[in-house]
């Protein structure tokens, strides 16, 4: 499996990311209203939507959350066979011999193996959807969230194909999503703040691009008091 990610934050003016992200702090951060980007519960798909998680303790929970159907499927099993044995111990039979105890776990392993089969899917699904949101402490002032998606490598039909780029080191496959969820085609953005490192100019300069593009926003100025000297 590949696994995309898109990653956002909650923190909206936070000069560690300033400095780490926009080149000098002179990017900008866009605002989106990404209520209705989140898959329908019901849905039946591997897509997630969900902040990252940084604290060990909820780590290890989520994680034995997410076994836990591999886990009951296991447990369901023996329980079943040691109620076999009980009834056959009740028939005055002998589940402790060789014999009767193979015809018990032949008996019990068909359902079996297919119930497990079904379980660790559900297993795996869960744990692909939770790996990428799994981050180190070092960074939970980031408060991340992030939309993840995880692809079979093999999966080459694909309304949106994979595409790469050319970082320093390696090249990064991506997919170009569309990202206007209106029917109209605009963008769901709410809020633009420009970086603190930003030209005096940067303000009525982002406001004209935003009307060529439709968008009626007024962009605002960091309140974050640094300047990259």
């Amino acid at each position: 499996m590949q696994v995309f990610v898109s990653s956002f934050s909650v923190a909206e003016d936070q000069l560690s990311q300033w400095r780490g992200y926009s080149r000098g702090s002179s990017g900008i951060s866009l605002a989106f209203d990404l209520t209705a980007l989140r898959p329908p519960a019901e849905a039946d798909t591997l897509v997630s939507f969900a902040p990252c998680v940084y604290e060990l303790d909820v780590k290890k929970k989520l994680i034995k959350h997410a076994l836990q159907h591999f886990m009951d499927e296991v447990c369901r099993y023996w329980s079943d066979l040691f109620g076999a044995g009980q009834q056959l111990i009740k028939k005055g039979a002998d589940p402790t011999t060789q014999t009767e105890f193979g015809n018990l776990i032949i008996q019990n392993t068909p359902d079996f193996t297919k119930n497990l089969q079904a379980a660790t899917a559900r297993t795996q699904a869960d744990l692909l959807r939770l790996a990428a949101l799994l981050k180190n402490s070092s960074f939970h002032e980031e408060q991340e969230w992030r939309l993840v998606l995880p692809i079979s490598v093999a999966k080459e039909a694909l309304v949106h194909p994979r595409l790469f780029r050319a970082e320093s080191t390696t090249l990064v496959p991506y997919i170009a999503y569309p990202f206007a969820l209106n029917p109209d085609g605009s963008l769901p953005l709410v809020d633009l703040i420009l970086g603190p490192g930003s030209d005096v100019n940067a303000v009525p300069a982002a406001e004209s691009f935003l009307r060529t593009e439709g968008i009626k926003l007024i962009p605002r100025e960091s309140q974050v008091p640094y300047r990259p000297w």
